[in-house]
C-alpha cells in the first residue's frame, strides 16, 4: 500500500493497530513524514515484503521489523540505537537507513548502531546495507557480498574507525562523507597493511571517499590493499596529477572529479579508469582514452576540461590474448582456486560491457589489461570471437594451447604471408626462421602473419623452417626463389568446407580430415554426439519423463525407446528431452536415436513405486510407523534408529573412537571390535558393464583443510594422466538439524557423520560408457571372549524401485548399518541411480554405487550416525541389557560415497559410562 501521496491529515500518532488491522493482504507500506508510534512496528501480521518510511516526524527502533526489505530517510536525530538483532530474522534482501538530503541540517540525522549479535553463533546475512550513522560496528559475524555503505554524520566516532578490520566478510564498503564537513582518512593500518599470501585473513575491497583534502595522498600508501576503487571526487584538490604507478595496488577505478587539478594526463593513467571531469586539466588526453571515446559514457568523464583533443577519437593498437589457468581468490569468507579465463593485452579498455562476446567476463582485475571470467573451463579447442563495441574491433581468440598450424605460405619480393590457426597479435611472441635466417614479423591476426625475410638461406628449395607463437612452435618445409617470384608454398591436404568455422573444429592439414571437439562428429563436425546424464523417472502407472544431457541442436529422425516401449516425444532441446512413457515396472534400457547415431544405456530408467517399504517394517506399530511416501521409520517416543528397533532413552553407550586416516579411510574402535570404511576404486564401465578403465582411490587423498577441532575435514585428489578432480568432505554434526539432498529430506542427529563427495570433469572414452564408485565396510577379525562373542555376519536390503537400501555387518552384537540414498546431483540435476553389490563375505561388503554418464559434475552426501538397539549385553555377570549399536551410512549416487560407522562397547564393570564419539583431530596430517 503506498501512501507516499497521502500526507497525515491529523497530529495523532500512528498506531500499530491502525495497520494490524489489514492482516496478511498487507505485503507493502509507504508512508511519507508520518507521526509513528513507539509501538508502530509490533503488529501481528506475516513478514511484509517492503516497507519504506520517509522522514517520518518520529520513529522508533524497539521492535522486531517483519520486512524482506527496509528503507527509511532520516528526518531527525534518533538518539537511542538500533540494534541489528531485530532484523536478523526476517531480514532477507536490503536495509535502508539513508539520510534525508533535503534537510538542510542532515549531516546531524544519524544514529547509533549496536551489533548486539556479535557473540552468536549464527550470523547476521544480508543482501547489502545502507546506515547514515554516528559509528562503524564490529562486523564480525555480519555476512553481505554487496555493499556495505556508512554516511559519517557531523558527530561521528573516528575511534570506530578500527571495526573496519572486522569486516572481512564484506564485498564492499563504502565510506560517504557530507559536502562541507571535514573527514580524516582512514588509517590504512587499520584497513590492510601487507598481504600475507600464507595467512586467511583477508580483507575485503573498499570504495573510499573523504574529504575535503587539499591535495592528493601519496598513491603508494594503497600498495599491497584490496582497495580496488579509489574516489577523491568533490574535494578541493589543487595542483597537477602526479605520475601513476599501479604495479602494486589493486585499483581500477580512480575518481577525481570536481576538484581544481590542473596541468594533463600523463601515459601511466592507461592502467586505471579515471574519471576526472570537472576540472582545470589541459593538453592532450592520451590515445588509450580517446580511442574508445565513441562510447559517449566514457568520453564524459573527461568533460569540463580545457582538453585540447577531447572532440577527437583516437587510434590505438588493441593486442588481445586469452589464457586459462587457475586463480586463487577471497570467495564467501574463505580461499578458493578456481579456473579463469583472462583476457590480457594493451588497450582492451575499460568495461566489461564493451566486449561483445560468449565468455561472460565478470571481473576487472587490471584496467584496460586483464579482465577475469570465473567459471568452469575446459581446453577444447574452441574459438572464440570477440568485438570492443567502443573501438570497432573484431578479434579471434583461444586460450587453448596448442602450437600454430599452416594451411599455406605465400612469397612476393621478400614479403612471406603464412597462413593457418592459433597465431597471435603480438608480434612480439612470434618468432619466424627459415634456414638460418629470421623473418622479421611486422604484422599478425589469429590467422595469418606477415614477416620479411630481409636476406635468403644460401639454400633454396625445401629450406627448413620453423613458426614459434608463445613457446609452441610447428615445423615446414619452403621452396624459395631468388628471382621473388610469387610461388605459393602448400602441400597440405584441404578439408572439408567449414571445417575451421564450426564449434572450434580444426583441420588437419597432413590427413585432411576434420578434427572435431569432444561431443561432435561428422564430415564438418556439425553432429552432435549425444547421451544422457539424468533421468527424472515417472511412477509405474506411467506419464512423463525428462531427460537431462547432451542433444545439439539437429535433431532429425529422434526416437527415444524405454526397455520394449517407445516414449512419445514432448519437447526437444540441446540439454533436454520431455516424452511420455506406458505403464511399466522395474529397470529398463534407454535408447535414444537421432542422427544416424544410437546412444544406449542398460537398466537406466527405474520404474518408480508409490510405496515405499520401511526397514524391517520399523519393527512393529509400537516402535513406529512407515512413512511410505520416503520409505523412513517415523519413531515412537522412546525409540529411534532407521527401524525404529533402539531404545532412545538408554545411555549406556560404551567407549567408541572414530578416526579419520590420512589415507580418506574411517576406523571406528569398540573395545575388540574394529569396523572400516573405504573408498576403494572409481571405475569406467562401457555398456556392457566391463571394466575399460579402473582408477585406484585409497592412499592417494590428499586434505585441503580442516578445521580447529578435526570435525570438518576436506579431501580432494587428482585421477591419475587425468583433468579430474574428486572432492571428499567429512563432517561432524554438534547439534540435530534436517537436511536436504537431491529433493529428500532427512534428519541428523547431533553426533552424526555427514560425507560429502563430488567428481568433476571426468572425461569419458565413449558417451556411452558410465562411472562406478566402489566401497568397502568390513570388521577386523578380532576375537572376544565374553557372554557377546558372536561370529561375523552379514545382510543387504538392496532395492532398485526403493530410495533407501541397507547393509549391515554384525559382529560381537554390534552392528554397522550403511544406508544408502538412490539419488546422486548429475551434471545439475537430480537423477535415480542404482546400488549393486559387488561382493558379499562373513566380514566385508564391497557396494558399487552406478553412475550415469555425468559430463561437469557428479554430487553424493550421504551422512553416518551412531543409534542404539537391544541386543548387547552390557554385563555379562549380571542380567543383561541389551544394546547394539548400527551405524548409518547415507549414500548419495554420483560421488562417492565415504563413510564413517559406527560401533559399540559393552560394559563390565558395575558403573555405566558416557558414550563419547569423535573424529580425530587432523590439524597436524597437513604437516606430515
Amino acid at each position: 500500500m503506498d501512501f507516499s501521496t497521502r500526507a497525515q491529515l491529523t497530529n495523532n500518532v500512528i498506531q500499530n493497530t491502525d495497520v494490524d488491522c489489514i492482516g496478511p493482504n498487507l505485503k507493502t507500506m509507504i508512508t511519507s513524514k508520518w507521526n509513528i508510534d513507539d509501538n508502530f512496528f509490533e503488529f501481528e501480521t506475516e513478514s511484509l515484503d517492503y516497507i519504506e518510511m520517509v522522514s517520518p516526524q518520529s520513529i522508533s527502533f524497539k521492535y522486531p521489523i517483519n520486512s524482506k526489505k527496509f528503507r527509511t530517510t532520516l528526518g531527525k536525530r534518533i538518539e537511542e540505537p538500533l540494534s541489528l538483532s531485530l532484523f536478523t530474522a526476517p531480514l532477507k534482501d536490503s536495509l535502508i537507513i539513508f539520510p534525508d538530503l533535503t534537510q538542510s541540517n542532515n549531516m546531524n540525522y544519524g544514529l547509533y548502531i549496536n551489533n548486539d549479535l556479535e557473540n552468536t553463533l549464527n550470523p547476521f546475512v544480508c543482501g547489502s546495507a545502507y546506515f547514515v550513522t554516528r559509528n562503524i560496528p564490529s562486523m564480525s559475524n555480519f555476512i553481505s557480498n554487496n555493499l556495505i555503505s556508512y554516511y559519517l554524520t557531523s558527530d561521528f566516532d573516528f575511534n570506530s574507525f578500527k571495526n573496519l578490520s572486522t569486516h572481512n566478510n564484506i564485498g564492499l564498503i563504502q565510506l560517504r562523507g557530507f559536502t562541507g564537513l571535514t573527514y580524516p582518512l582512514v588509517p590504512l593500518s587499520i584497513l590492510l597493511g601487507s598481504k600475507d599470501p600464507n595467512s586467511e585473513d583477508m580483507y575485503p575491497t573498499i570504495y573510499y571517499i573523504s574529504g575535503p583534502l587539499k591535495k592528493l595522498p601519496n598513491y603508494k600508501i594503497f600498495d599491497n590493499t584490496d582497495i580496488y576503487q579509489l574516489s577523491f571526487d568533490s574535494n578541493q584538490i589543487i595542483g597537477d596529477l602526479p605520475k601513476w604507478d599501479g604495479s602494486k595496488n589493486n585499483i581500477t577505478t580512480l575518481e577525481l572529479s570536481s576538484n581544481s587539478i590542473t596541468g594533463t594526463i600523463d601515459e601511466s593513467y592507461c592502467s586505471v579508469y579515471l574519471i576526472i571531469s570537472k576540472n582545470l586539466m589541459t593538453g592532450k588526453i592520451p590515445e588509450c582514452f580517446t580511442c574508445h571515446f565513441s562510447d559517449t559514457t566514457f568520453k564524459s568523464i573527461f568533460s569540463q576540461n580545457s582538453f585540447d583533443n577531447y572532440d577527437t577519437i583516437g587510434t590505438c593498437k588493441t593486442i588481445p590474448k586469452l589464457k586459462f589457468s587457475n586463480q586463487t581468490f577471497w570467495k564467501l569468507n574463505k580461499i578458493v582456486t578456481e579456473p579463469v579465463l583472462s583476457l590480457i593485452g594493451q588497450n582492451i579498455g575499460y568495461s566489461i560491457s564493451d566486449i561483445e562476446s560468449n565468455i561472460p567476463f565478470n571481473y576487472i582485475l587490471k584496467a584496460n589489461s586483464i579482465f577475469i571470467a570465473y567459471g568452469s573451463y575446459t581446453p577444447n579447442r574452441i574459438i572464440h570471437e570477440l568485438s570492443f563495441k567502443s573501438t570497432g574491433q573484431k578479434f579471434t581468440l583461444t586460450p587453448d594451447p596448442y602450437p600454430p598450424l599452416l594451411s599455406n605460405i605465400t612469397s612476393n619480393n621478400h614479403i612471406l604471408v603464412f597462413k593457418g590457426l592459433y597465431y597471435s597479435y603480438d608480434i612480439t611472441e612470434i618468432t619466424i626462421t627459415i634456414g638460418d635466417k629470421s623473418c622479421v614479423v611486422t604484422d599478425s591476426t589469429f590467422y595469418q602473419i606477415t614477416c620479411t625475410l630481409i636476406t635468403y638461406p644460401n639454400q633454396l628449395n625445401n629450406v627448413p623452417g620453423t613458426l614459434k607463437v608463445d613457446q609452441l612452435q610447428t615445423t615446414f618445409n619452403l621452396n624459395l626463389d631468388n628471382n621473388d617470384g610469387n610461388e605459393v608454398f602448400n602441400n597440405y591436404t584441404s578439408c572439408p568446407d567449414n571445417c575451421e568455422s564450426y564449434n572450434g573444429n580444426i583441420c588437419n592439414y597432413n590427413t585432411g580430415i576434420c578434427e572435431c571437439p569432444k561431443d561432435w562428429t561428422g564430415e564438418n563436425c556439425y553432429t552432435p554426439i549425444h547421451y544422457v546424464s539424468s533421468i527424472t523417472p515417472t511412477y509405474e502407472d506411467g506419464g512423463l519423463v525428462t531427460m537431462n544431457g547432451w542433444f545439439g541442436d539437429i535433431h532429425q529422425n529422434l526416437k527415444v525407446t524405454i526397455g520394449n516401449q517407445g516414449c512419445k516425444i514432448v519437447t526437444i532441446s540441446s540439454n533436454t528431452i520431455t516424452c511420455n512413457i506406458g505403464a511399466g515396472t522395474g529397470k529398463k534400457d534407454v535408447i535414444v536415436y537421432q542422427n544416424g547415431i544410437t546412444w544406449k544405456s542398460l537398466n537406466f530408467f527405474i520404474y518408480q513405486s508409490k510405496q515405499q517399504t520401511c526397514l524391517n517394517n520399523c519393527i512393529d506399530n509400537n516402535h513406529g510407523i512407515c512413512n511410505t511416501s520416503n520409505g523412513i521409520c517415523e519413531c515412537k517416543s522412546g525409540w529411534t534408529g532407521f527401524d525404529c528397533n533402539s531404545p532412545s532413552n538408554n545411555n549406556n553407550n560404551g567407549n567408541t573412537n572414530s578416526t579419520v586416516n590420512p589415507d580418506g579411510s574411517t576406523t571406528i574402535n569398540n573395545d575388540q571390535t574394529t569396523y572400516n570404511i573405504l573408498i576403494t576404486s572409481l571405475l569406467e564401465l562401457d555398456i556392457n558393464s566391463d571394466t575399460v578403465k579402473q582408477y585406484p582411490l585409497q592412499n592417494n587423498w590428499n586434505i585441503t583443510s580442516n578445521d580447529k577441532n578435526g570435525s570438518n575435514v576436506t579431501f580432494t585428489q587428482i585421477l591419475n594422466e587425468t583433468e579430474c578432480q574428486i572432492i571428499l568432505s567429512i563432517q561432524e554434526i554438534e547439534n540435530d538439524i534436517q537436511y536436504s539432498f537431491a529433493g529428500l529430506e532427512f534428519k541428523l542427529d547431533k553426533g552424526s557423520i555427514k560425507v560429502s563427495v563430488s567428481i568433476h570433469n571426468y572425461n569419458y572414452q565413449s558417451p556411452l560408457n558410465t562411472l562406478q564408485l566402489q566401497m568397502i565396510s568390513n570388521v577386523s577379525d578380532t576375537t572376544s571372549n565374553d557372554c557377546n562373542s558372536k561370529s561375523a555376519s552379514t545382510s543387504t536390503s538392496i532395492l532398485d524401485n526403493q530410495t533407501l537400501n541397507y547393509i549391515s555387518i554384525n559382529k560381537d552384537n554390534k552392528i554397522l548399518y550403511g544406508r544408502f540414498i538412490n539419488r546422486a546431483i548429475s551434471d545439475g540435476h537430480t537423477t535415480l541411480i542404482t546400488t549393486s553389490l559387488v561382493s558379499n563375505q562373513n566380514e566385508s561388503i564391497t557396494i558399487g554405487i552406478n553412475i550415469p554418464h555425468c559430463r561437469t559434475s557428479c554430487y553424493i552426501d550421504p551422512d553416518f550416525s551412531v543409534i542404539i538397539s537391544p541386543d548387547f549385553k552390557s554385563n555379562c555377570n549380571n542380567k543383561s541389557k541389551k544394546y547394539v549399536i548400527p551405524v548409518a551410512i547415507v549414500a548419495s549416487c554420483f560421488s562417492v560415497a565415504a563413510i564413517v560407522v559406527i560401533t559399540y562397547f559393552i560394559y563390565k564393570r558395575k558403573q555405566k559410562k558416557i558414550f563419547e564419539k569423535k573424529i580425530i583431530n587432523l590439524n597436524n596430517l597437513n604437516n606430515k
